[in-house]
Order: structure tokens, then sequence, then C-alpha cells
């Protein structure tokens, strides 16, 4: 009997030993997973838990804390307008002053728009010239921040709204098919927002489309036309900043592609003896979208509009 009940004894112990062993080795488990667990928890999830910066009314709302709804905000995109079929370029050669110039352009047999420096003391034919075209754009002179030559009869920042006008009918008198106008230099008039303001207003009174010619990435030409609701046209690439053949080549490409992705590029270049050659070697390229004239864009059927949608 006394034998029984130690091997008895014996047995409990055993079992009493086995049990703290499950539990300190269960206790260690528990810890290890707690500590993997706080590791991977990530911190921008702690964050988006947060409670809303905005002050809450706690007396009329739940204990409940709800996650955060994420608001999303507006933004301004500019939306591209283009009811043709095929991916459309504009391109505009700026600074057209002399008749083997526009004998040059019409030679190329390509739609391309001359932009033409008004008539001047140093620019006698250009009336003459336009009338070699069927519409055509007056390359307007604007004040630049830094330019040496700086054309006769140049619309200033300073100039009073009386001025601006009677320089503007000046520029514009000698032409009768007139479609459009883009700037000829311009960086310090365009940045100006009052001045500039009033000269877009004085053309659109006489039903011209301004082409902003980007001279520089201050202008305020986008932000006048979205706040108005007026579309917007403005100079997308140079062609011929440098003059090499094949670098213009390479920007007509580039402005190929943009067209494709886009809808719609205007691209301005100018009357050097390269561009013509370069435009020339480009016929191929060019006939994948379509070249339009300038009455062309006058109508709704493109253009591009800044217009507020919703973020991502």
């Amino acid at each position: 009997m006394t034998k029984f009940l130690g091997i008895l004894v014996a047995v409990l112990l055993s079992l009493i030993s086995l049990d703290m062993l499950f539990f300190e080795r269960s206790s260690k488990n528990d810890t290890n997973e707690d500590k993997t667990r706080v590791e991977d928890i990530n911190l921008s999830s702690i964050l988006q838990e947060s409670l809303p910066s905005e002050s809450v009314d706690f007396e009329k709302s739940t204990n409940k804390i709800l996650p955060v709804e994420k608001k999303e905000s507006p933004v301004s995109k500019k939306v591209f307008i283009n009811s043709f079929k095929k991916p459309t370029l504009l391109i505009i050669m700026d600074d057209i002053s002399h008749i083997n110039e526009a004998k040059a352009i019409k030679k190329l047999k390509l739609k391309i728009v001359p932009s033409i420096l008004p008539k001047t003391k140093n620019h006698p034919n250009t009336p003459k010239i336009a009338k070699m075209f069927k519409s055509v754009m007056i390359h307007l002179p604007l004040e630049a921040v830094s330019f040496s030559k700086p054309e006769q009869n140049t619309i200033l920042v300073s100039d009073t709204k009386k001025v601006i006008s009677k320089k503007l009918d000046k520029a514009l008198k000698d032409f009768d098919n007139i479609v459009a106008i883009n700037n000829h230099t311009g960086s310090k008039f365009t940045a100006n927002k009052d001045v500039l303001a009033y000269l877009l207003s004085q053309i659109e009174k006489k039903s011209y489309l301004f082409i902003d010619s980007k001279t520089t990435y201050k202008s305020k030409y986008d932000e006048i036309q979205s706040e108005k609701g007026k579309k917007i046209f403005h100079r997308d690439i140079f062609l011929d900043n440098i003059q090499k053949i094949s670098y213009i080549k390479n920007q007509i490409k580039k402005a190929v592609i943009l067209a494709k992705k886009q809808g719609f590029v205007i691209a301005i270049c100018h009357p050097h003896p390269i561009t013509f050659k370069a435009l020339n070697r480009s016929r191929k390229l060019l006939k994948s979208v379509r070249l339009v004239d300038i009455d062309e864009i006058q109508d709704t059927k493109i253009g591009r509009v800044t217009k507020t949608v919703k973020g991502d």
C-alpha cells in the first residue's frame, strides 16, 4: 500500500511539471507572436486610422471611431478638343518679312502657317506677302525682358491702354486676311497679367485668335484664358532653336509623337534655309498627322481648355 501511494505521488508530480513546462513555452510563443505583430504593423496604416483634423461634436457622435473617408480634391487639367479623325499639327513659321521666304513656304507644298511681321520701314513688303496666302497670322512685337533689336512699334508694358490700342491698330491696318496673332518676343509683356489681359480683350473684339508663342514660362496667357473659360492656344514645341538639320528633324518627330499622344500640337519654326530642308526631308513623317491651316482652328473643332476635374 505504501509503495502504491509513492508511485501515485510521483505520477502527479510529473504531470504538474509537464503542465508548467507547457505553460512556460506557450507564454514564450505568445510573447514572440506579439513582437512579430508589432514589427509587422505599417506606420501608414496607423496614420490612416487617425482622427480627422477638423473638430468633432462628440455629444452627437457615436462612441465608435470610424475610418476617415478620403476626399478627392478638385484639380485643373488641360483637356484637348480635336474633332478631326487624325492627330493634328499646326506649324507656324515666325518672322516672315521677305518675298523669297513666302515663296519658299509655297514651294514646300505643306501646310505651314506664315506669321508675318507688321509693315514698317524695315519690312515694307509684308502686306504683299500676306496676299500670297488665303489666311495669315500677324507676328505682333511685344516687349521683351532683354532684346538687343526690338521692332519698331513694339507694344510696351509701360504703354497706356490708349497707346496699346493705337499700336495694335497700326500693326494690323495693312492686312485684310488676318485670322490670328502671335507674339514676337514678349517675355516681359506676357508675364504682366494686367496689360496682357487688356491686349487680349482688344484682339478678341476684332475676332482674331491669339496664340501665345511662350517666350517665357512666366506667361499669364493660360491663366487669363482659363479664368474667362476660353480655349487656350500656345506653342508646344520649337523646331529650330538649334540650327542643325538632325536636331530639327528630331524636333519634328517629337512634335508628331506629341500630337499622337494628346491630339493637337502647335509647333513654331523660322525661315532658315536649314529649317526648310528639314521640313522637306520630313514629308513622310508629317503624313502621319493632319497639318492644319490657321483658319481651320477658329471654331470648336480644335483647341484646349482648362477644366476642373476630380483629383486622384
